[in-house]
């Protein structure tokens, strides 16, 4: 009898149920809603100029892989190919801003923190992305959480990843040349991604592309493509530094067309690569299919925005309680996992004219940005032929993965294993985006 009643008073303390409560009668979600204020909006410049760099991250033989857990040893054997640091720095009525493009897992709050403490800039001005290769560098966080997937902490690992985002920045910024830029979305007939939580369901196979052009050579400068599967063609099994299919995307490109390719994971929460061949030839299919897709835009001179509007903005966002979930139904109590996750993240839209980059802080659903879009096109039929929505994940913040609420009860890795915030928590983020656009962005 003691020992039944200590495990009801053992569970009763370190157990929660679930909690289902609609997020828009939440706190979190009104403490959010009551600091969105207006971005630094600029008036169209007409002129923009832009400066590009890029600085080579590869590590040397033996130190740590990043991406799998189940890497074992997680020590790399060799090099298949190198992987980079890229910038792109933009320039309009004395303000800077700067997208960063990393062959790397995720940035971490800890190399975002210190890249802004080196170079001092403000938050709002640096744009973080990454390739989310899992087999890139790793040793570059010291936290528990992150040494998970990116093995031993080695803080010269840190310190060069660190160098070398601030020289790609400030190489960026010099010798800047007058651009012009514009968007489009493309596709291809060729199979190259798939809803990994349900085959039934579809993938999203879109590719976004910002085109920036030398305004007096109208030749392309550089591309910054977005895509959504997962860069997993190397399984847990290889142990040879790689960039994955952006690392072939991105030389194919560079190579034909003399530019520098920036690749950024979009919306991968849910996608992963689909490709006939494995290993090392699925990164050649896959990279080599976006690359053809991505071509023939620039076979089409198509007429780039000589006035642009540059705009900035991080959102602070208030999380909801932690649920690191025990079984269906049951959660861990919040003050026990607490401690290891944020109570707060942010959110970056960084606009150029009406194209919006949206760096959100997770593995984010493809499945979401859908419901985002769809959600836009409603409200507003005509909004299809004046924005441009790109979705971007690990925006230099990781709070796990954020999917559909419909999802959540699934048995997946992503759902189970990885969503840290609850069922709500992937709707939540979509509504305070929406917000942003609804009210902030659209001038």
């Amino acid at each position: 009898m003691i020992a039944t009643a200590a495990l009801i008073v053992f569970c009763l303390v370190t157990l929660r149920a679930i909690d289902y409560t609609d997020f828009k009668d939440s706190a979190y979600f009104k403490k959010t809603r009551e600091t969105l204020d207006s971005p630094q909006l600029q008036p169209p410049a007409e002129k923009i100029r832009a400066g590009f760099a890029q600085v080579d991250i590869t590590p040397s033989v033996g130190e740590p892989m990043a991406g799998f857990g189940a890497r074992s040893p997680m020590a790399s054997r060799g090099i298949r190919s190198a992987v980079k640091i890229k910038a792109i720095s933009l320039s309009a009525r004395g303000r800077m801003f700067t997208i960063i493009g990393a062959d790397l897992l995720l940035i971490t709050p800890e190399l975002r923190r210190a890249v802004l403490e080196t170079t001092h800039a403000k938050p709002a001005t640096l744009y973080f992305t990454a390739t989310h290769t899992h087999s890139g560098p790793g040793g570059y966080d010291s936290s528990r959480l992150h040494a998970l997937v990116l093995g031993q902490y080695h803080p010269e690992a840190l310190q060069r990843i660190r160098d070398a985002i601030v020289t790609a920045i400030q190489l960026s910024q010099k010798n800047m040349i007058a651009i012009e830029l514009d968007s489009a979305r493309v596709g291809t007939n060729r199979p190259f991604i798939r809803n990994r939580i349900d085959s039934n369901s579809a993938a999203y196979p879109a590719i976004d592309v910002i085109r920036f052009t030398n305004s007096n050579s109208r030749k392309p400068r550089a591309l910054f493509i977005v895509a959504s599967p997962h860069a997993t063609c190397l399984g847990s099994k290889n142990h040879l530094i790689d960039a994955d299919y952006p690392g072939v995307l991105s030389r194919s490109l560079e190579q034909k067309y003399g530019i520098m390719v920036v690749f950024a994971a979009g919306s991968v929460g849910s996608m992963t690569v689909a490709s006939p061949v494995g290993g090392a030839a699925c990164t050649q299919y896959v990279g080599q299919t976006i690359a053809d897709a991505v071509s023939d835009l620039l076979r089409h001179n198509n007429r780039s925005a000589r006035q642009t509007i540059i705009a900035s903005q991080l959102l602070n966002v208030h999380l909801p309680e932690t649920h690191v979930r025990i079984g269906a139904k049951l959660r861990l109590a919040p003050f026990l996992s607490s401690s290891l996750l944020a109570k707060q993240t942010y959110i970056h839209v960084l606009r150029l004219n009406q194209t919006f980059l949206i760096g959100m802080p997770a593995d984010y659903s493809a499945e979401l940005t859908v419901k985002l879009e769809h959600q836009r096109q409603s409200q507003d039929p005509g909004v299809q032929t004046r924005e441009h929505l790109i979705v971007t994940s690990f925006n230099g913040d990781y709070i796990g993965y954020l999917l559909p609420r419909e999802r959540y009860a699934h048995n997946h890795y992503e759902s189970r294993t990885m969503n840290f915030y609850g069922p709500q928590a992937g709707e939540y983020f979509n509504a305070l985006v929406f917000h942003l656009l609804q009210t902030n962005l659209q001038n």
